[in-house]
């Protein structure tokens, strides 16, 4: 049997405390659900059994994550500062564009806020048609008018 000594030091002076290992037990409380205070030989394999708990509900936790989004329905709404981010042009930019009325925004009291669907929608609006998809919509054009 290995005996360790330990000092305290206190107002009334230093006091020796003697463990020695067959004595050694730790007391963990609370950790495991309906369990209370009891004490065990081995404190690494409570800590274990704790660790594992632990991992089991942050498993369960990451799992439940994706369940819990926002509805699809919901937009996002942006300020000023995100859409310079979104779009990548800069704040004056930005003020430019609506005041121009070439971006949908909206306005409450003296803050611009965006939708973001609006903006996806307003960025697709300037792409420009592929060879084929011109030809493809001449050809219709075409087809209709004969």
């Amino acid at each position: 049997m290995r005996e360790r000594s330990f000092f305290r030091s206190s107002k009334k002076g230093t006091h020796k405390l003697a463990l020695k290992s067959t004595d050694f037990q730790i007391c963990i409380s609370g950790l495991l659900p309906n369990q209370s205070i009891r004490a065990m030989n081995n404190p690494f394999e409570q800590i274990e059994k704790e660790f594992e708990y632990i991992k089991t509900v942050l498993n369960k936790l990451q799992n439940a994550i994706p369940q819990i989004s926002k509805p699809a329905d919901e937009e996002e709404i942006l300020s000023v500062k995100e859409v310079s981010q979104f779009l990548r042009l800069s704040v004056p930019t930005i003020y430019t564009y609506v005041n121009r009325g070439e971006l949908p925004a909206m306005k409450r009291g003296r803050r611009l806020y965006f939708s973001k669907n609006d903006l996806i929608a307003y960025l697709k609006s300037g792409k420009k048609m592929s060879n084929a998809e011109l030809e493809a919509a001449v050809n219709q054009y075409f087809s209709k008018s004969k």
